[in-house]
């Protein structure tokens, strides 16, 4: 059975299963058992998680001597309590197409037995309990079928056999764009089918189709001539012709007093299906619906419909489309008096539909607990619809509006409706919608849901091209209210509130592609999960399958917030958000008890008190009940705040007890900003400076949605603050500095780094104190250098006085040994001029009166004395140079005693 699985699961697009396969010949003798118990087919990718088919048995019984003569005749087949669910998206893609290509290939053996080919022989086929259900997103429709039996029995061995087939249905239902045209009835089909298995042409025999009252007879063939055809000639008629039938089909009117209900009237229904299925055409359609003269009335109520008359018939043309027709050529009747009239006629909706209609009429909200029923409910007001339309929708499309016809109003005044299934009574005061070619002009709507009130008012554009073609409607309303509670109206019957956001309950809200609206909203309180929202004002747009924020501000969470961005469900498989938002002192405790997203990205606030600030920039997709998904997150913003308060917090406590200080277990952090990253399911927070407590901070690191961290903490803790074993490590330094005689300064502030690991509730605290320590050594080092320094200069202050002293001597000694040279030489010289003056005079005076004598004598002392002058300066001269040399060989020493 493994091995079996094993290839299957390879061969399909899908997840398989089945519990159990049984083979028995004593349960059955002498027919042989085969069952196979408990098989589920479950969808991949894109149908992840969805059950294509899935049965409790499926039994095979079969004739075991049969299987001997080559002939295995299959005496019935039986699936019990079977459920099927297929499923069309919106790109035509379906969760049935689950066979992989080839992969079921058999391979080709050689022929080699000679005896009659094997024919299976299908006796009876049994449906028992099934619930089958057809979702199409394509063609926004759905069917289903729960309590479906189905019997068929026949020999489909035979060239030409009788098929007889036996159905019943308990909740029958079919619903198309929105609107549930069967709603929960009830379906049975009696019908003996000649079969002509050659040909594949089966001929409807008596058949019977039973639609809660309705008895729709069928007749004619339905053919298979090959692989791609399917030929329909059918032909449907109502076996009654009485009116009371056709109600059955009105679910206000089919309550359990249906049977005595009174009523009149003529029925006629009928039509045809002829034609070919196949990729490129469809069988034509034709449907006639006739009610003449219809009446009903309930015993016990006071007032009655009357007058009910129809005459409907329309035409699809399934080979050309264009020529699809649809004709309500009357369609009338009086509810309590009050008479309702409509008329339409559509031709060629292909190339350029053409259509004529109008609807009038008064309809008494009030007087409808006279004509039918009402259980529990109440309801008053009146309706007034007088409106009528005749044009081609190319007018509409070129804005030739003069050549459309379009008028009319839609009038709703003080209506109120409440019963026990709707969540809170609805009163709608007044609803005034005027229609024309252009614009529907909507001049007043004043609703109240529950203790909800709304009002708006504006223009729709393009209404008539959205009835009839689906196209895109456009509008500008204005959207009010003083108090709107969201909580109240996503309440279901039982009065419980639908979860909203964060409660996980949620579903994906498609938004249609074909609306184009804006709304300019004005709501002074608004009650969402437990928020309350004031003063919500902006611009909302719905477009293009996204609702888009412009500049919506609000009041809320004691704060302030202003958003801009999208909701978007262009691709519903995938919903996303896109926003932009800024965030004015929300407080913190109301944020965390509102947003599980805070819960997940941020759980230390759940120990946190204080308000911040942040513009923060979010995109994310959104899983199937609305709530993101946390890896595909990706953000970036700042959060601001001038005080949080954090008391009662893991991490801190931790702390707290690293430190050995009790200051941390609660602390405030103040004047943060700071910058942070969301990616890859983790939230980046970038360094910051703050006020940790007593201490100055730098933080940074990051966290994740797993609850994981990855933090440092660089703290500078006043010394006072710190733990004692810190204080007693750098005082020992610093003792140990002052007895080799430093005087050291110790610092006011301990530098710490913390590493914080670990998880929001079981944190890991490292941490790391050596920077103050190398600060501590460091300072004994600068002051042992500085000591030092001292020392030498000192020294090298002595040595230069010293010095300077010396220099001094040098050249004052040097100076008076140049002064004492000058002088002897100066003396020298002197006295030789002294001397040579005397001898001059001596010879005048020794020539006496004899004046040659005389004048030789005169001759001789000026020679002698200015021979003495020559040589008195020569020795000044060689005086001069001597002082000169004795002065600069002292200033030599000198220089050198300066070097010093």
């Amino acid at each position: 059975m493994k091995k079996v699985k094993d290839v299957v699961n390879k061969s399909v697009y899908a997840k398989v299963e089945w519990t159990d396969v049984s083979i028995s010949l004593l349960s059955g003798f002498p027919d042989l058992k085969v069952g196979l118990k408990d098989l589920s087919v479950v969808g991949i990718n894109n149908f992840e998680g969805d059950t294509l088919v899935a049965f409790d048995q499926f039994i095979l019984k079969l004739d075991l001597i049969s299987a001997f003569s080559g002939d295995i005749q299959i005496k019935s087949m039986i699936l019990d309590h079977p459920v099927i669910n297929a499923i069309t998206l919106k790109d035509g893609s379906v969760n049935y197409d689950i066979m992989i290509p080839d992969t079921m290939a058999v391979p080709e053996v050689a022929d080699t037995d000679t005896s009659a080919a094997m024919v299976i022989k299908l006796k009876n086929f049994d449906v028992r309990d099934a619930r089958i259900y057809y979702t199409d997103y394509e063609g926004d429709m759905s069917a289903s079928l729960e309590g479906f039996n189905f019997q068929m029995s026949g020999d489909m061995s035979e060239d030409f056999t009788d098929l007889v087939i036996t159905s019943t249905t308990s909740t029958f239902g079919f619903t198309m764009e929105g609107m549930k045209y069967i709603n929960k009835a009830k379906l049975d089909m009696n019908s003996v089918i000649k079969a002509d298995l050659v040909k594949f042409i089966f001929t409807f025999g008596k058949t019977d189709i039973k639609l809660n009252d309705i008895i729709m007879g069928m007749e004619g063939t339905f053919g298979m001539p090959n692989d791609t055809d399917m030929d329909f000639n059918i032909r449907f008629f109502s076996r009654e012709t009485a009116f009371k039938t056709l109600l059955s089909m009105v679910p206000a009117v089919y309550t359990k007093d249906f049977a005595g209900l009174k009523s009149s009237g003529k029925l006629v229904l009928e039509g045809s299906a002829i034609g070919t299925y196949n990729d490129k055409q469809l069988p034509t359609v034709n449907l006639t619906l006739q009610v003449t003269d219809g009446y009903f009335a309930y015993p016990d109520l006071p007032k009655s419909v009357e007058n009910v008359n129809i005459d409907m018939k329309l035409l699809y043309d399934g080979v050309v489309e264009d020529n699809t027709k649809v004709d309500i050529n009357k369609f009338h009747l009086e509810v309590a008096g009050n008479p309702f009239d409509m008329q339409l006629h559509i031709i060629t909706p292909m190339s350029d539909m053409q259509m004529n209609g109008m609807f009038k009429g008064r309809i008494d909200l009030a007087s409808l607990a006279d004509v039918v029923p009402m259980e529990d409910a109440l309801m008053s007001g009146t309706i007034n619809a007088d409106i009528s339309f005749m044009g081609k929708m190319s007018d509409i499309d070129n804005e030739n509006y003069e050549a459309f016809k379009a008028d009319g109003l839609l009038e709703v005044m003080n209506v109120k409706v409440s019963g026990k299934d709707l969540p809170m009574p609805v009163t709608i005061e007044k609803t005034s919608m005027y229609f024309s070619p252009q614009f529907v002009d909507l001049k007043a709507f004043d609703a109240k849901l529950g203790k909800s009130d709304i009002h708006m008012n504006g223009k729709l554009e393009n209404f008539i091209p959205y009835v009839f073609k689906n196209e895109t409607i456009k509008g500008s309303l204005n959207f009010s209210s003083n108090y709107l509670d969201l909580n109240e109206l996503m309440a279901d019957t039982t009065g419980e509130v639908a979860a909203v956001e964060d409660t996980s309950a949620m579903t994906v809200v498609e938004v249609p592609k074909n609306i184009d609206f804006v709304l300019q909203s004005d709501l002074k309180k608004v009650l969402y999960d437990n928020l309350t929202i004031d003063n919500i004002l902006g611009k909302l747009i719905v477009k293009d399958g996204k609702v888009i924020m412009d500049k919506l501000s609000m009041n809320m969470l004691q704060g302030s917030m202003l958003v801009s961005g999208q909701y978007n469900t262009q691709d519903i498989k995938t919903p996303m958000v896109d926003l932009d938002m800024s965030i004015k002192n929300i407080d913190i405790p109301s944020a965390f008890n509102a947003f599980n997203t805070v819960k997940k990205m941020a759980p230390i606030a759940e120990n946190m008190k204080g308000k911040i600030s942040s513009d923060l920039k979010f995109i994310s997709n959104l899983d199937s009940s609305m709530m993101p998904v946390y890896s595909s997150i990706v953000g970036y913003g700042k959060l601001v705040t001038d005080e949080i308060v954090i008391a009662n917090s893991p991490t801190f406590e931790k702390i707290a007890s690293t430190l050995k200080n009790d200051k941390f277990k609660n602390v405030k952090i103040q004047d943060v900003n700071a910058s942070f990253e969301i990616k890859n399911g983790r939230v980046y927070v970038k360094p910051f400076d703050t006020k940790l407590g007593p201490a100055k901070a730098n933080i940074g690191g990051d966290q994740g949605i797993d609850q994981t961290m990855n933090y440092f903490m660089n703290l500078s803790i006043p010394r006072a603050e710190f733990g004692s074993a810190a204080n007693d490590v750098l005082d020992g330094l610093a003792k140990q500095a002052s007895s080799k005689g430093f005087d050291i300064k110790q610092s006011d502030e301990v530098n710490v780094q913390l590493n914080i690991t670990g998880t929001f509730t079981d944190p890991k605290i490292g941490m790391n104190i050596k920077e103050s320590m190398a600060k501590a050594k460091t300072e004994i080092k600068e002051a042992v250098q500085e000591k030092v320094k001292e020392e030498v200069q000192k020294v090298k202050e002595d040595v230069k006085e010293k010095a300077n002293a010396e220099i001094d001597k040098i050249m004052k000694d040097a100076e008076e040994q140049a002064t004492n040279v000058r002088s002897a030489a100066k003396d020298a010289g002197e006295k030789l001029i002294g001397e040579a003056n005397l001898q001059g005079k001596n010879l005048v005076k020794e020539a006496g009166s004899n004046p040659l004598k005389k004048v030789a004598a005169e001759k001789t002392a000026a020679g002698l004395t200015k021979k003495t002058q020559q040589n008195a300066a020569t020795l000044n001269k060689e005086a001069d140079a001597k002082a000169k040399a004795i002065l600069d060989t002292a200033q030599k020493k000198a220089d050198a005693l300066k070097g010093l």
